[in-house]
């Protein structure tokens, strides 16, 4: 298993959250094809520990095929209703989609446009330092107390409960995760998504939220 020290007090109920003041918000999106599209938003407040506080999660059928206007469609609706949840979210926000979906992300910064989330920045997901990179910052969250999951987001607390080394990868030197679709590792992605990019300012005493995101990651 890779985050041994997740358990049950790492999960918080809708009222535990609602008690916070979170200081930054931050939005991750892992699109999927025949996979799952998640989007997770992401708080972190003033002690710079990292809430996982709502999410989308859409795998879709083989009767129901999802095209990429339709997730764009029901991601701003579903970001429109954080902002009603969270007046500071209102303020706006940083969205970092999967890097890959050049084309998706160009529907959706027009989307947030023509719903007028002006706030809102639209970046490509950071993937500078790999998966291992995200991994590591993920377990040090998790073994310095500073990372929580709703309870009714399931399907990330069984990702965080679930994920483990491909060991057949790890025999030939490369340390990646499973990812054979027997549990949400696509929810872990969004995350990381959300949470990487704010990585030095988690980690080091010069927590600044007028200046949250790294010079290292290019705006989309």
């Amino acid at each position: 298993m890779i985050y041994t020290g997740f358990g049950e007090k790492n999960i918080v109920s809708k009222k535990w959250i609602r008690d916070r003041k979170f200081v930054q918000f931050s939005i991750g999106i892992d699109v999927g094809g025949t996979d799952a599209t998640v989007v997770t938003l992401v708080g972190i407040d003033s002690a710079k520990a990292v809430v996982v506080i709502d999410g989308y999660y859409h795998r879709q059928g083989k009767a129901s095929i999802m095209t990429h206007e339709k997730y764009v469609q029901e991601i701003i609706e579903v970001i429109s209703n954080w902002c009603n949840m969270y007046e500071e979210l209102g303020f706006g926000c940083d969205i970092f989609c999967e890097s890959a979906e050049k084309l998706f992300r160009q529907s959706l910064g027009e989307a947030i446009k023509k719903k007028g989330l002006f706030g809102f920045r639209l970046y490509p997901s950071y993937k500078k330092g790999g998966i291992l990179e995200r991994i590591r910052l993920f377990c040090m969250l998790i073994e310095r107390g500073k990372l929580f999951a709703a309870e009714h987001l399931m399907p990330w607390i069984e990702a965080f409960y679930t994920a483990q080394w491909d060991e057949k990868q790890r025999e030939k030197g490369n340390w990646v995760r499973v990812d054979d679709g027997s549990y949400a590792v696509d929810c872990l992605d969004s995350t990381e998504y959300a949470v990487v990019p704010l990585r030095h300012k988690l980690i080091n005493n010069d927590f600044n939220i007028t200046n949250i995101r790294s010079e290292e990651d290019g705006k989309d």
